[in-house]
């Protein structure tokens, strides 16, 4: 039997379709980012935190970070979708990656949508065009919502009729930052928004989302700002004050810290693009 550390097909599995042939074993090993395989041909048994499963055609497997899991052929061919993402990239979804009950996951009535989302987003990482970032962060979050309707139903999340509950106050503060970005939005604002203290709701958030409030509340602020630099003819100036910036030059700043660009050299290459 050939056997593979999983670093050695690392690179070669990110969001690629993989062809293998003959008798392999995977070593045991984990990782920090999700892994989802979509069997086209043949299959594989595999042991996931201890126990054993078999995947085949139609079947998706999840990995979730952090799970050990070691991989055996069962099969002479395989054929196969592999999807690398990382918690991260769920965050930047604005959602929870849906809880499952084991590593197989059965696509049941949606499993066409589901299917065609994966293929996309491999031929997008495969043959990558002009926002392919932007492009492939789309086919995952959609991919994101098809697996919890598939698995939970289309019913609302769960935190978002308990209000007692503190990530649901730390959702509706997002919700906040979202419709209020260019308001006088401090620290101090948010926490009080979702009854905590300063420390609390910080430590909350950044646990949640991966960046600290006063991070996120900036990055929504620039991102804000390249939409208005590309969609309208807004001066730099106009644009600070509508999103609350009493320092232009501040402003300015933050902007060029960003993106590595001053507003007017983004605006010029956004037209130029």
């Amino acid at each position: 039997m050939r056997e593979v550390k999983s670093s050695d097909i690392r690179h070669q599995k990110a969001g690629a379709s993989v062809g293998r042939c003959g008798d392999w074993h995977i070593v045991a090993h984990s990782h920090p980012h999700y892994e989802l395989l979509y069997f086209i041909e043949g299959g594989q048994r595999f042991r996931y935190d201890g126990e054993w499963y078999e995947a085949g055609p139609g079947d998706l497997v999840i990995y979730e970070p952090g799970h050990i899991h070691e991989e055996f052929s069962l099969s002479e061919s395989i054929s196969q979708y592999c999807l690398r993402f990382s918690k991260a990239d769920v965050r930047n979804c604005h959602m929870s990656f849906p809880i499952i009950d084991g590593p197989i996951v059965h696509m049941g009535e949606r499993h066409e949508d589901m299917c065609l989302l994966i293929a996309r987003y491999c031929a997008e990482y495969q043959q990558p065009g002009s926002h392919h970032e932007v492009l492939m962060q789309s086919y995952l979050m959609q991919f994101l919502v098809m697996l919890d309707r598939q698995l939970h139903g289309d019913a609302k999340p769960r935190w978002l009729d308990e209000a007692d509950d503190s990530r649901t106050r730390i959702y509706q503060v997002l919700e906040k930052i979202h419709q209020s970005v260019g308001a006088h939005l401090d620290l101090n604002d948010l926490a009080a928004s979702a009854k905590m203290s300063v420390s609390h709701f910080s430590r909350l958030f950044k646990d949640e989302f991966g960046e600290s409030p006063k991070h996120y509340l900036i990055r929504q602020r620039m991102e804000r700002a390249k939409m208005l630099l590309t969609e309208s003819d807004a001066s730099g100036q106009d644009i600070a004050r509508q999103l609350g910036y009493d320092n232009i030059y501040f402003f300015y700043r933050q902007f060029k810290q960003h993106t590595g660009l001053t507003t007017s050299a983004f605006r010029n290459e956004a037209k130029s693009a």
